[in-house]
């Protein structure tokens, strides 16, 4: 070395030659050959292939970790133990590197792993879970800036191959599913070419893959029925949305199948249809089964409506009598009767007079669902037949010391409807108005448009709960109330009520608060004849 007056620091190769008897004597020659400048390119030289051998190591890392992912079926925490020996000797210090790897639950380390202070580290997410990767060593070492690059790296390939195999295990479920699905589920081209087929489309349409494979969709189509196929088709292409539809297909032994068919687009990369894909479900079974349902229903509600109405003629008859004989006895018409007789017979005649009502109710609801009631339309007064039947309620709103309204009714209001039904509906409406409000007031409520006469009965009575709504309208239903339990009721009128109103062809709504009142509101049709 050779030191210059710039204090700069040479490098300097010296030659020393003796040459004896020069002039005399023996003198050593030194010769200085200035190397700077080739060291300098020397050790560049040496960098350049340490560097290389450096970038040869980590490539060799990463090629290894993404070669991990074409292994079959291979898991993410196979992933993590394949690389770690590939991330620990691509290190400067492969001897004393300590490699951790942790995805959620899954934790993959070397077995020499321990927490120090000198290490590497960089995470990021996955599907909401954390991915770490960390590299150490177990003494003081300093890590090369290319290093902290080269993690970030390993981070990358390694978070490209959890989604992989993350993908790879939802497509495995997939087609799990569709193979094992109780659907038929196949796909076709664009020119309806059958290209994939389950093995419940074997089960249900007969046909092996292999024979329907490369074979028209037509093949399962009705003859009557081939033009749903370039309709829908076309309807796929220019909407790129599913469809929904029923209709029918045909097995391999000529069956016609009812089908409920959902059909959607397949898309390549640019967006565009290159296929239909279809899932098939099979409700012909269920269909014949509903129909003998049905069948059984029509037979059963028939004999009940037949049974009903000969049993309710049969009660009425005795009940008729015995309501006309406790009339004489308590007329005194063969004697006189004491107190507790007289109490006792009123007992009798309002008990027999509940029972008939209930069994009116039953008959004409009973008639009702067998078809066998007819309406006989008339024209009549409105004004005539309210009066009617204020009269008949007004000793018992008067009790209770109610008001009773009605508003929008002129003189001349001509109803064409069966007047003796039409009474039947507003007086269940108003009476029950009277038996359910403690007090305040009742009001019957009329207008007209050139559609519908409009009723509504309004009133300030206790009113129904939200969770009472859905049984006002079903039969032998009450509302749960001590106040209602009180009042006798068999829980058919509204029921019947409803029935008579659409048997005109009308609508009946109600809203109500509890404790506030309700309001009961129904039309009848004026071109119903």
């Amino acid at each position: 070395m050779f030191i210059q007056k710039l204090n700069e620091v040479r490098d300097l190769e010296i030659r020393v030659t003796m040459i004896d008897n020069f002039n005399g004597k023996n003198v050593i020659l030194e010769i200085f050959n200035d190397i700077t400048e080739w060291k300098k390119k020397e050790n560049k030289i040496k960098e350049s292939d340490l560097m290389l051998q450096v970038q040869v190591k980590w490539s060799k890392c990463l090629y290894g970790i993404s070669s991990l992912l074409v292994v079959s079926n291979i898991t993410i925490e196979e992933l993590f133990y394949g690389a770690l020996p590939m991330i620990r000797s691509s290190w400067q210090y492969p001897e004393i590197a300590m490699v951790k790897i942790i995805y959620g639950d899954v934790k993959a380390q070397t077995k020499n792993f321990k927490e120090t202070q000198w290490k590497l580290s960089v995470s990021d997410q996955i599907n909401e879970k954390t991915l770490n990767i960390e590299v150490s060593y177990n003494i003081e070492k300093k890590f090369l800036y290319e290093e902290s690059r080269l993690i970030k790296e390993i981070l990358i390939r390694i978070k490209l191959g959890i989604i992989s195999i993350k993908y790879k295990i939802e497509m495995k479920r997939l087609a799990n599913i569709v193979e094992n699905s109780l659907d038929a589920i196949l796909s076709t081209d664009i020119d309806g070419i059958i290209k994939t087929w389950n093995k419940s489309a074997e089960r249900i349409y007969g046909y092996s893959l292999e024979e329907v494979l490369g074979k028209s969709i037509n093949l399962l189509v009705p003859p009557d029925l081939l033009n749903e196929i370039p309709k829908m088709r076309e309807n796929i292409k220019e909407s790129n949305s599913y469809e929904i539809f029923k209709t029918k297909r045909l097995r391999k032994d000529g069956k016609e199948l009812n089908m409920n068919l959902t059909v959607s687009p397949i898309l390549d990369l640019k967006g565009e249809v290159v296929g239909v894909s279809s899932i098939a479900r099979d409700v012909t079974e269920a269909l014949e089964q509903r129909m003998q349902y049905q069948e059984q229903l029509i037979k059963s509600s028939q004999f009940k409506s037949d049974f009903m109405a000969s049993m309710s003629h049969e009660l009425r008859t005795p009940l008729n009598s015995i309501i006309g004989f406790t009339d004489i006895l308590l007329e005194k018409f063969y004697g006189d009767v004491n107190e507790k007789q007289d109490h006792y017979l009123h007992n009798v005649k309002t008990s027999a007079e509940h029972l008939l009502n209930l069994i009116n109710d039953i008959l004409d609801i009973s008639k009702i669902e067998s078809g066998k009631v007819e309406l006989h339309f008339k024209d009549f007064n409105l004004v005539n037949l309210v009066s009617q039947i204020k009269i008949e309620l007004k000793p018992f709103y008067k009790k209770k010391k109610l008001k009773f309204n009605s508003i929008g009714i002129k003189k001349d209001t001509i109803i064409h409807a069966d007047p003796i039904r039409f009474k039947e509906i507003l007086l269940n409406l108003l009476s029950n108005s009277v038996k359910y409000t403690k007090k305040g007031w009742i009001k019957l409520d009329f207008t007209e448009d050139n559609e519908n006469w409009n009723f509504k009965i309004i009133d300030t009575g206790i009113g129904i709960a939200k969770d009472d709504y859905e049984i006002i309208f079903k039969e032998f239903k009450r509302v749960k109330s001590d106040y209602v339990n009180s009042i006798e009721g068999t829980g058919l009128g509204l029921m019947l009520t409803k029935k008579l109103v659409e048997l005109h062809g009308g609508h009946i709504t109600f809203t109500s608060k509890l404790g506030e009142g309700s309001i009961f509101s129904f039309t009848i049709p004026k071109n119903i004849k």
